[in-house]
């Protein structure tokens, strides 16, 4: 069985095909755990289809489970006054994504002007690329995020241990990488790639506004391709190690090595979906 999973504030949340935990170590240094039952859906399993529902389905689960963790670490007229503020902060993130991964990038495209229509869709490309990569590097400078990259690191590291059909230790997940074929990362550098190709079908002389658009409808079938790519590298072979290759760079930036209070942790949650 396939697990997957995403760090949250002091915690790692771990999925299975029908469950999800999400565990968190709480000030006073126990861990908290929650727990729910994933219900499946035939969309799930549709070629094709399944990679923007899976991928709905992700971003829902990964918002509610972040602000879980984030509300374990507050006292409770923290808790009563953070949904607003929450809400508005998802708000503007999305506002802000949108002019840094889609807007500006078309921007530069459209200055530089080249009269192929490839160069112009890889121009943006590389540019969203180049701001993913900046983005990265730069609020992995801050410490709190850090330790959000370090429990990256243990539930890529506890993955990898009962991948191998090791048991669950601390000692025998520090054996394995912190950076993991199926990471998320890896599927967001596929979609940039595939984002390449898939804007051919735009002609080069649209309205700016009407080409910005149509990239924003063509995210859902970006996402779609780029997840059935990810499916196809389970086998370790010449094709997978191209495909992950530079995923695997990336999470250098994304995650970082644990220490063993996070390993307890990511351990405690995968134990929860393996029952």
């Amino acid at each position: 069985m396939n697990y997957g999973g995403q760090a949250v504030i002091e915690g790692i949340m771990m999925r299975s095909k029908d469950k999800m935990a999400v565990a968190v170590r709480l000030e006073n240094g126990k861990i908290k755990v929650k727990k729910q039952n994933i219900k499946q859906n035939i969309l799930s399993r549709i070629f094709f289809i399944r990679g923007i529902y899976n991928l709905i389905e992700q971003l829902i689960l990964g918002y509610k489970t972040l602000n879980w963790s984030a509300e374990q670490q507050m006292d409770e007229e923290e808790q009563e006054s953070s949904g607003w503020i929450t809400i508005g902060a998802t708000v503007l993130g999305i506002v802000v994504a949108i002019a840094l991964f889609k807007l500006f990038p078309l921007g530069v495209a459209k200055m530089v002007d080249p009269d192929s229509l490839f160069v112009f869709n890889l121009i943006d490309g590389v540019v969203k690329l180049l701001i993913f990569l900046g983005y990265l590097w730069f609020i992995g400078r801050f410490k709190d995020v850090k330790r959000i990259f370090s429990y990256h690191g243990a539930e890529h590291k506890a993955i990898g241990c009962i991948e191998a059909g090791k048991k669950l230790t601390v000692e025998n997940c520090i054996k394995y990488a912190k950076e993991h074929k199926r990471c998320g990362t890896n599927f967001l550098f596929i979609v940039i790639v595939v984002s390449i190709l898939v804007y051919l079908v735009i002609p080069l002389n649209m309205d700016f506004w009407a080409k910005f658009g149509l990239r924003l409808l063509f995210l859902p079938i970006i996402a779609g391709i780029g997840y059935e790519l990810i499916k196809l590298n389970k086998k370790d072979n010449w094709f997978s190690k191209i495909i992950n290759s530079p995923g695997i760079l990336i999470q250098k930036l994304t995650t970082a090595e644990p220490d063993k209070k996070m390993l307890e942790v990511s351990i405690v949650a995968l134990k929860e979906v393996m029952d």
